[in-house]
């Protein structure tokens, strides 16, 4: 299983960057996270056993990043990017280390390991704000892994499940109300399952899956 990664200038028409020297490998690859920022774009994943991380200037071309390519040796659990200090901040966890390992780079490609703990703890306090607050609570939906997005004030959540999961909360998530998994946008996919959310302009864009495909689903807020 290789990456592949979807640009897009407007939400609706897209291109497939799937390139097999930067998105392939003897071992499986697959993109959980793309976050953009001034200096360009960074997708985060794993490579096999190793997270991986991926950079782009404009979208369409990458270079690859693996996390033992940091000197941080051991398989890892969760790699989190965003925007910050000198350009980028990386918080890293590993399963021999209780701590966050923390990297910065200028280049999104060339990154230095933060050995001061007092500087790591503080671009780590940026990492987690800029992934936004956390949910009162996760919707209703038992067994499932979800992804949030806030846009001016509400939050809209997409979950990993055997059907279409999109919730929407505009009081932090004490409350959810589902998007209808049965309207024709989901209808006639075997188990798709929505695995990213974000939200561009007026819209929300979900990403997921439409067994054997990835599918992306565009909707719009309803002024009503």
């Amino acid at each position: 299983t290789n990456g592949v990664v979807w640009v897009s200038v407007d939400g609706t028409s897209w291109d497939r960057i799937d390139d097999y020297d930067v998105f392939g490998g003897d071992e499986f690859q697959v993109l959980w996270d793309v976050t953009a920022g001034p200096l360009g774009i960074i997708a985060t994943g794993q490579d096999g056993a190793d997270a991986a991380l991926w950079f782009s200037p404009d979208g369409y071309a990458w270079r690859k990043v693996l996390v033992h390519d940091l000197g941080t040796p051991g398989e890892t659990d969760d790699l989190t990017v965003a925007a910050g200090g000198p350009g980028w901040i990386a918080t890293l966890d590993t399963d021999d280390d209780a701590a966050h390992v923390v990297f910065t780079s200028e280049t999104g490609v060339e990154w230095v390991r933060v050995d001061d703990a007092t500087d790591a703890d503080e671009l780590a306090a940026l990492v987690d704000a800029a992934q936004g607050p956390d949910p009162v609570s996760e919707p209703p939906l038992l067994g499932t892994s979800w992804d949030y997005a806030w846009d001016d004030g509400t939050l809209i959540a997409a979950g990993r499940h055997t059907v279409a999961a999109v919730w929407l909360s505009g009081d932090s998530g004490a409350s959810w109300h589902r998007v209808d998994p049965e309207q024709a946008a989901f209808d006639g996919y075997p188990w798709p399952q929505t695995l990213a959310v974000t939200t561009f302009g007026t819209k929300i864009i979900v990403g997921g899956n439409a067994e054997p495909d990835a599918a992306i689903w565009i909707g719009t807020w309803n002024e009503s």
